[in-house]
């Protein structure tokens, strides 16, 4: 039985208790006052042992009555008692443990996200990094909120106000690679941007805008990036009506659960073996099944979409690739191997799990 069943239980039996000392000592009384009834109850069941309302001497039933009353009454007091006693500290000490729980996975983390607020669009944020296997950390008042997409997917959280600094502390910001701000107004996103830039100057942040004006506020005090949710959206109908079928692809390309599409990013590193040479050379299609889309060329910033496969490749040149969540894990032990940087919403956790696959050429 758990704790609230086992304080509901013993109340439940205190209060019949009480009802029954109310009824017999009615009874008892020549005057039948319910008022004098429920007196000598409740004295009686707590043992206080002020003068009788009711003259019980030489009433031998009254006498036998209240003896076993007595012993019952207070038997049932204690047991509220205990009960209540175990409820609270249960609780306590649950919430407690919990916590530590908590806290030591987080203390572990590295290199890892901080995603503050999980509401409509930090719900979005946090189920794409689970189904990324990015490790990251909720930061979330709402515990109603966290648990509504929780579910068994246990990543760590943690409750509270995300402009606390102490609990961006807590949630391991100087060891973050980047915070996604998504609260409700600006006025919150704004503050935990700057916080968290004071807190760690190189992570990357991503913040909402509710307000248009607010985007160059929050670029102002350190986000990198900020993206606004009403933009997106009208973008996104007018998308609907002009290009249906492409939106339909890039739907099927983040939502399908059979045939997850992804892009990702993989920088050419000084000394690389993809350095110097064609992408016919790198051969990265026949090693991963990813699929280059696009070259950002380090000196002028331009990209070269649907490159050619004479493209020769430089030093800090990045690659935007496509493919399935397969092909990207493939891309990710080839960057291992030939000097290339992915992009950091890589998880080296999707490396460990494939850690025991024969690794292609």
């Amino acid at each position: 039985m758990s704790l609230q069943k086992l304080l509901a239980t013993s109340i439940s039996i205190f209060l019949m208790i009480l009802l029954l000392g109310f009824v017999g000592y009615l009874v008892l009384d020549e005057a039948h006052n319910p008022l004098t009834a429920i007196y000598m109850a409740v004295i009686t069941v707590f043992a206080v042992g002020y003068e009788e309302a009711i003259r019980l001497r030489g009433n031998i039933a009254g006498q036998v009555f209240t003896i076993v009353y007595i012993a019952i009454g207070v038997a049932s007091f204690v047991f509220v008692t205990a009960s209540a006693t175990a409820y609270i500290m249960g609780g306590y000490l649950h919430r407690l443990l919990w916590r530590k729980k908590m806290q030591k996975r987080i203390d572990s983390l590295q290199e890892h996200y901080i995603v503050c607020g999980a509401g409509d669009t930090g719900r979005h944020v946090i189920e794409e990094f689970v189904k990324m296997e990015v490790p990251f950390v909720v930061v979330e008042h709402n515990k109603e909120r966290v648990e509504r997409v929780l579910g068994e997917r246990g990543f760590c959280y943690l409750e509270g106000d995300a402009t606390d600094e102490a609990l961006l502390v807590q949630a391991g910001i100087e060891r973050a690679r980047g915070l996604v701000s998504c609260l409700a107004d600006d006025k919150s996103n704004l503050f935990v941007v700057l916080t968290a830039r004071g807190l760690n100057r190189e992570m990357r942040i991503i913040s909402r805008a509710v307000e248009e004006g607010t985007q160059a506020k929050l670029l102002k005090v350190g986000a990198d990036s900020v993206i606004s949710p009403n933009n997106i959206g009208g973008l996104r109908m007018a998308s609907e009506m002009l290009r249906p079928n492409v939106v339909t692809f890039l739907d099927l390309m983040m939502r399908d659960p059979r045939n997850t599409l992804r892009f990702e990013e993989a920088t050419v590193q000084e000394g690389s073996d993809f350095a110097g040479k064609t992408i016919a050379e790198a051969d990265v299609g026949r090693k991963t099944g990813a699929i280059i889309v696009a070259v950002r060329d380090s000196e002028s910033g331009r990209y070269d979409f649907n490159p050619s496969g004479d493209h020769r490749l430089g030093v800090r040149d990045v690659l935007v690739l496509i493919g399935d969540l397969g092909q990207i894990r493939k891309l990710r032990r080839l960057a291992a191997k030939s000097g290339l940087t992915i992009a950091e919403g890589s998880s080296g956790d999707v490396v460990q799990a494939e850690e025991g696959e024969t690794q292609d050429d």
